[in-house]
Parts: C-alpha cells; sequence; structure tokens
C-alpha cells in the first residue's frame, strides 16, 4: 500500500490542485495536492454509494480561483467541469471590477450556468446592507404587529378565594 499522493506522483506545491471525474456521477470534484499529501483522501459515502475517481489532472492555482471555487463546494463537493466554474468565478471578478460589457453574459450569469455556487457572504456581513454596485436593496420585511395584550376585565380565568384549595368544586381549581 501507498498513499494516494505517492500512487499519483502529484507535487507538495501549496497552489497545486488534483481535479478529478466521477465516472458514476460524471461531475468533477478537486482536492488541494499539499493536503493529499499530508491528511491522505478521504470521502463521504451513504449506504451502496460509490465512486470511481478517473481523469486525475494537476491544475496550479494562480489567480485564487480554485481555492475560491474549493470553498463554495466544500471539501467534498463536486460541480459538472472544473473548467467552466472557475471561469464562472474569473467572469464574476471582472464584473467586480469592470463595467459589463453589453455582449458578454454577466458574471454571476456564466458562473450559474456552470453550476458555481454563489458565494457566501463575508463572516460578520449584515444580510441586505451591501448590495453591490448598481444594485437596488432588497424591499424591507415587514414587522409583525404586536399582539394586544389581555386587560383584566375580559379574563375569564377564575379566581381562587383565599380559604379555597386545589381541586375545589367552587372554584373549578
Amino acid at each position: 500500500r501507498q498513499p494516494v499522493a505517492k500512487a499519483l506522483d502529484l507535487p507538495r506545491d501549496a497552489r497545486s490542485w488534483a481535479i478529478f471525474r466521477d465516472l458514476v456521477s460524471g461531475r468533477e470534484g478537486m482536492r488541494k495536492c499539499a493536503a493529499l499529501h499530508d491528511d491522505g483522501f478521504a470521502v463521504s459515502l451513504h449506504a451502496y454509494e460509490r465512486r470511481v475517481l478517473l481523469d486525475w489532472r494537476v491544475v496550479d492555482d494562480n489567480d485564487g480561483a480554485l481555492g475560491e471555487l474549493a470553498a463554495r463546494i466544500g471539501w467534498d463537493g463536486t460541480v459538472p467541469s472544473v473548467d467552466e466554474a472557475i471561469d464562472g468565478i474569473r467572469a464574476e471578478w471582472r464584473e467586480a471590477r469592470e463595467p459589463r460589457a453589453w455582449t458578454e453574459p454577466a458574471g454571476a450569469e456564466a458562473a450559474e450556468a456552470a453550476g458555481v455556487p454563489k458565494a457566501k457572504p463575508a463572516p460578520g456581513a449584515k444580510p441586505g446592507r451591501s448590495t453591490g454596485k448598481g444594485r437596488k436593496p432588497p424591499p424591507p420585511t415587514s414587522k409583525r404587529p404586536k399582539a394586544a395584550k389581555p386587560s383584566s376585565k375580559t379574563s375569564r380565568s377564575p379566581k381562587l378565594r383565599p380559604d379555597a384549595s386545589p381541586g375545589d368544586p367552587k372554584t373549578g381549581r
């Protein structure tokens, strides 16, 4: 037996990612090569579930797009195509930096078409506060009306006499 990283001759470089295709689902997943060397390859399976991982390749993450994709899909997540998902993330980044050209699809639209989950809000960010460039904030949510407090005049519960005990037939308690 030998570790999967050694068997596949994966580099130990911190920027290198191993990308593979699952034959059963047809989707692609990825793992950081350094993590495969350090921790091995863990996989989550349900009863009678199987995975057949093929078409392994190594890609360098020079701009951080693979790391962003990994953060969005989770450690055991997959996408229809890693290359298309990365292109969608890069399009999102371009859209955030530059005004959108009318002939190309928006970054978020391209990412969604590639099956990339939406970016999670930054820790501590308040929902609805930052709406992004050129977008309108969501409409305010309606507040529930406060429930009216029952008045003492409308209370129908029987009053317990000071000399009555619980279970007394006169008071019903």
